[in-house]
């Protein structure tokens, strides 16, 4: 796995929801964080109504490092996708997306995470130790996996439990 292949990873589930619930979870930039050991929050830096060119700032963690990124949304249709970029449009560092797909009574959902071109620390880290290039790039994505696993079945509890209250 080499960093200019844009590697990428998805975590998909199908959710007893519908997409209108599903997408109040996936489009609050924040509930993510309560699922995730790295993604600490966000918040939003441009005023409602969000869509694409939307923006805003995400907070992360991992031990003692801290760190803070400035995202933007590229891709936004209500229960459809919510696709968002982090660092500069033209060369993110990394691309999200929550995609979702009605199936029956029932949503999929399929969270994915795609690696960027821009700096950043798994960048440097390769530099580093470019000969190892393929393992710490593989490292960097099994972390990813595990939250994003861990997202989509927070996401999917809280709006099944929703869907059950209506």
């Amino acid at each position: 796995m080499k960093i200019p292949d844009y590697p990428s990873i998805s975590v998909s589930t199908v959710v007893a929801a519908s997409p209108e619930t599903l997408w109040r979870l996936v489009s609050d930039i924040d509930t993510p964080s309560k699922f995730s050991s790295e993604f600490r929050g966000a918040s939003w830096l441009t005023s409602e109504p969000h869509g694409v060119g939307s923006t805003f700032e995400g907070h992360n963690g991992r031990g003692e490092a801290t760190w803070s990124t400035f995202c933007t949304v590229t891709a936004y249709v209500p229960g459809v996708i919510f696709t968002y970029v982090v660092d500069r449009v033209e060369e993110p560092l990394a691309v999200w997306s929550f995609v979702l797909n009605p199936e029956g009574r029932a949503t999929r959902l399929t969270f994915t995470a795609t690696v960027g071109l821009g700096e950043s620390g798994l960048s440097r880290a390769v530099e580093r130790d470019p000969q190892n290039e393929d393992d710490i790039v593989a490292a960097r994505l099994a972390a990813w996996r595990s939250n994003m696993a861990a997202t989509v079945q927070g996401l999917k509890a809280l709006a099944e439990a929703a869907s059950r209250d209506v």
